[in-house]
């Protein structure tokens, strides 16, 4: 089941991704965690009359509320105005979920009566987004999460950031965002949030948020079943991406570009690549001093020309992929074997790279470890001590024989910053590369005393 509302980054103005600023245009969110209850409501009716009993609403109100009941399709200010006010006036749960369900109705039967709500603005500055904000924060989870859908089309629906303070609504997709126990509700706020950060002074607010971009990234991993999941998240990347200061720190914070050089390599829909690859271009354009390193140490350069050898039905994926491949051939180009080395090492992350194994780097290099007061072979000895992967286990383990191997005075600083007492240990590690790796540098060890 769907439901109208608000747009994800797909709904594009020429329907694709790039790197120009997207275009909203109204489309659906999609999933029937509100049209359950939705439905629940509007089948019980609308009991107006006891609430005006109640003294919950005046003559007037309900005379206006039975108008509306009688012709929902007339184009009348009144009834925005009267839905607004309610929502200030009346604090008991279930005439205010009656009252969502009448504001979310009216705008989903015509896109164009979101400008009655708006217009509202123009009396009371407040108007309409304050009376909502405030049912963010109470238990029902509907009225919420209803509330979050309504105050989402509005926003974005505006065309300009209105002055009021969005930071609940951001709080709240972020503790949705968190929600194990209802999986539809973090779909509902990936959803919205892809389509608020279309706008983009909300950017920048959103990255501040506390926990905002730990939510996003927690959960991309908890869904790597889930494409359509992974798709609105990294879309919710994608955007934010567009932002030079976002997209100088994003990596470096939150480690984005592995974790969707990963989800690529083994996403099965075009549009997961898709905006994956546009995240790339949007790094690599606006902020590739600031990415450089990250994409050297996780081979970003090698995908790129893996997917350019892959057909795909969207032309686009490949356009984008050209620009990333070409860009980090140039930069690749300038960067010595050196640079390479120790962008690796400093990332913590080692690997089989061709550096590792090319006995011309070490024949060249191997005095530079002894730099600095040992500061690289220091860097090498702590990885060996630290890292829990058999890959970066074996390599540092190789890396530390090829040193002693080609610098055998070197031996006695590893002893002392006890890189010798781990390798030791190493020769009993589960792996058996890790194991071989260790028992051949300890050879080059004992091939000459102390």
């Amino acid at each position: 089941m769907t439901s109208a509302a608000v747009t994800p980054p797909s709904a594009l103005s020429n329907g694709s991704l790039d790197t120009d600023e997207p275009v909203l245009s109204t489309v659906f969110v999609t999933g029937n965690y509100l049209e359950e209850r939705t439905g629940e409501i509007r089948s019980r009716g609308t009991p107006w009359e006891s609430y005006h009993k109640a003294q919950l609403i005046t003559e007037t109100e309900q005379g206006l509320l039975r108008c509306y009941q009688r012709d929902t399709q007339e184009n009348n200010d009144r009834y925005a105005a009267l839905f607004i006010s309610l929502l200030q006036k009346i604090v008991r749960t279930e005439p205010i979920q009656h009252i969502l369900v009448l504001i979310d109705d009216m705008l989903n039967d015509d896109a164009g009566r979101v400008q009655l709500y708006l217009n509202l603005a123009k009396t009371n500055a407040d108007l309409p987004y304050g009376p909502l904000l405030k049912w963010l924060d109470k238990d029902d989870e509907y009225i919420s999460a209803k509330t979050a859908k309504i105050l989402t089309l509005l926003i974005c629906s505006a065309g300009r950031v209105p002055p009021q303070d969005f930071s609940a609504l951001l709080d709240w997709l972020v503790k949705q965002l968190y929600n194990v126990r209802v999986k539809a509700a973090a779909d509902l706020a990936a959803q919205l949030l892809s389509s608020l950060l279309h706008v983009h002074e909300l950017r920048a607010q959103f990255y501040q948020t506390p926990r905002g971009m730990s939510a996003v990234m927690d959960a991309l991993k908890r869904n790597k079943d889930n494409p359509q999941m992974q798709y609105q998240l990294i879309s919710c990347i994608w955007l934010l991406s567009f932002e030079v200061e976002i997209a100088e720190d994003i990596d470096h914070t939150h480690g984005v570009i592995s974790v969707l050089i990963e989800i690529a390599k083994h996403a099965i829909k075009e549009k997961v690549i898709r905006v994956s690859v546009a995240t790339f271009r949007n790094l690599v354009e606006k902020a590739l001093p600031f990415n450089l390193s990250s994409m050297l140490v996780h081979r970003l350069l090698p995908f790129c020309e893996q997917l350019l050898n892959r057909k795909f039905q969207d032309t686009d994926i490949l356009e984008d992929v050209q620009v990333v491949r070409d860009q980090l051939q140039v930069e690749f180009q300038n960067i010595s074997s050196f640079e390479v080395y120790v962008t690796e090492l400093e990332s913590g992350r080692l690997d089989w790279t061709p550096v590792h194994l090319s006995e011309h780097f070490w024949q060249q290099n191997v005095q530079r470890f002894n730099e600095n007061d040992y500061a690289l072979l220091k860097l090498l000895a702590q990885q060996l001590a630290s890292a829990t992967g058999s890959t970066e286990l074996a390599v540092a383990a190789h890396d530390i024989g090829q040193y002693v191997k080609h610098c055998p005075q070197g031996k006695r600083i590893l002893q002392d910053i006890g890189a010798k007492q781990r390798i030791m240990e190493l020769m009993a590690h589960e792996n058996p590369d890790v194991r071989y790796q260790a028992l051949v540098a300890v050879q080059s060890l004992m091939v000459h005393a102390w």
